[in-house]
């Protein structure tokens, strides 16, 4: 009988250790998984990053995109209609830029993708809360500036602000000969 009764304690020892054991590795498992995920989503928005030429609605602020073109902005408005910006490209290169469109768009700000893109199950994109393209700029000499205008719907201030991204579009390009 002392030998029954000890292979039952020896027995539910080892099922509390067992049990013990797998809620550990459960967790381990689960905590694994959640660095995973934002191990993912941070390789995510900074490729995103490195894709886009983001901008802020500043007044008065010179800002650079990729190509090195210069973006001012003069002007920067909420209205009922979206969100109105006026301002300068400037061309740093050697070319001459015929038929120019900027492209505008703006996102939530970037963090509110996360669940979307884990959750996702095919191509990730993101849903824009308004795009507008700014009327073609026939001409932009080198190292000159040209005035653009353009109003971006669905926009709102908001306290969390807004991913504002341009994209030049249709640029020819070409030498100035003497």
């Amino acid at each position: 009988m002392n030998e029954r009764k000890m292979i039952w304690t020896l027995f539910v020892v080892l099922l509390i250790l067992q049990l013990g054991a797998d809620v550990y590795f459960g967790l381990r498992i689960r905590s694994m998984h959640s660095v995973m995920e934002d191990t993912e989503w941070r390789v995510e928005s900074e490729a995103i990053s490195a894709r886009q030429d983001r901008i802020r609605p500043e007044v008065g602020a010179i800002q650079f995109l990729r190509a090195g073109y210069s973006i001012e902005i003069e002007a920067a408005n909420y209205t009922q209609d979206g969100l109105a910006l006026k301002g300068y490209i400037g061309n740093p290169t050697n070319l001459l830029i015929t038929n120019l469109t900027l492209n505008f768009a703006a996102y939530r700000p970037l963090g509110e993708y996360r669940e979307s893109y884990l959750k996702r199950s095919g191509p990730f994109k993101m849903d824009t809360v308004g795009e507008a393209q700014s009327s073609v700029i026939t001409s932009l000499a080198p190292g000159t500036k040209a005035q653009f205008e353009a109003t971006i719907p669905n926009v709102k201030q908001t306290k969390d602000g807004i991913r504002l991204t341009v994209s030049l579009f249709g640029a020819r390009h070409g030498y100035l000969l003497p």
